[in-house]
């Protein structure tokens, strides 16, 4: 009897002679010369193929979320990996460190699902009433999408809600529901909004799901990884190995045996009798 093999199925790509096929089209023949690395990313999970000028949205997302500093902790933990030499250890590590972080961009995903499940209701309410709904909706004293920590506002936003505002072409119903909500928030209760809420409106406006738009805003933010990953590699720094001892300074109590370590006094006796146990037999 024939055993059955089980199989999966995929919807990602497959490798063919003459032409691969990634997500449905024709690599060479449909996306060479048509779509960016930000589009591809968008494909890839699983979201709409842009049309051009869509396309160049998602690359200026990619490029304002770009905050590559390596005294952030992710960004700090990926030049530690790469001081042993890896690159690729570097940017796995770094990457690591974003999974459940508090301020990760993987939270899009979270602010696009609120965004979307607030617009119809939104729609019908006014101020005051949006306000009130918020308050139960979001009750969090920091809720995702808000919070800029060490400084006023995020610069991030302010860069891409520039864009959005010149841009009319064409209508940008959850942008217009991000502008009110930042609004109404600053002034009720005092908190500012961060990229994630303003990414996830700008993705929903472009046609992605909630669950799409946390992997998205992931791969955009990658670029930050992988420059320091590359740099970090390439100076293999000893100081990221080993601090130098001029450099550290000791806070704690004095050095000290532990308790296991100090000679207790049967260990002292019998020490004692075994270094006298050969003087008395000589002298017999």
């Amino acid at each position: 009897m024939t055993r059955r093999v089980p199989t999966l199925s995929t919807a990602v790509a497959r490798a063919r002679h003459g032409d691969n096929s990634f997500r449905g089209y024709r690599v060479n023949a449909q996306l060479l010369g048509e779509e960016s690395m930000s589009s591809m990313a968008a494909l890839a999970v699983g979201g709409p193929r842009l049309r051009p000028e869509d396309i160049k949205i998602l690359d200026e997302l990619a490029v304002a979320v770009t905050v590559a500093d390596p005294r952030i902790w992710p960004l700090k933990v990926t030049r530690v990996a790469g001081a042993y030499g890896s690159m690729f250890a570097a940017y796995a590590a770094g990457n690591l460190c974003m999974d459940g972080a508090l301020m990760s961009v993987a939270l899009c995903q979270e602010t696009a699902r609120r965004l979307k499940a607030l617009a119809p209701l939104a729609a019908e309410l006014g101020d005051d009433a949006l306000v009130q709904h918020l308050r139960e909706a979001w009750p969090e004293r920091r809720p995702p999408g808000f919070g800029v920590p060490g400084r006023p506002r995020d610069e991030r936003v302010e860069g891409l809600a520039c864009r959005r505002q010149a841009d009319s072409s064409a209508p940008q119903p959850y942008f217009d529901l991000f502008e009110r909500v930042a609004d109404l928030m600053a002034e009720h209760r005092g908190l500012q909004v961060n990229l994630t809420l303003i990414f996830g409106a700008i993705a929903l406006d472009l046609g992605f799901e909630p669950e799409q738009i946390g992997a998205l805003a992931w791969s955009t933010a990658e670029n930050a990884f992988l420059a320091n990953a590359v740099e970090g590699a390439q100076q293999a720094p000893e100081l990221l190995q080993c601090l130098p001892s001029s450099t550290v300074r000791y806070d704690g109590p004095r050095p000290r045996l532990s308790p296991r370590a100090q000679p207790s006094k049967r260990g002292a006796a019998a020490e004692d009798t075994v270094k006298l146990g050969p003087i008395g037999l000589s002298d017999g």
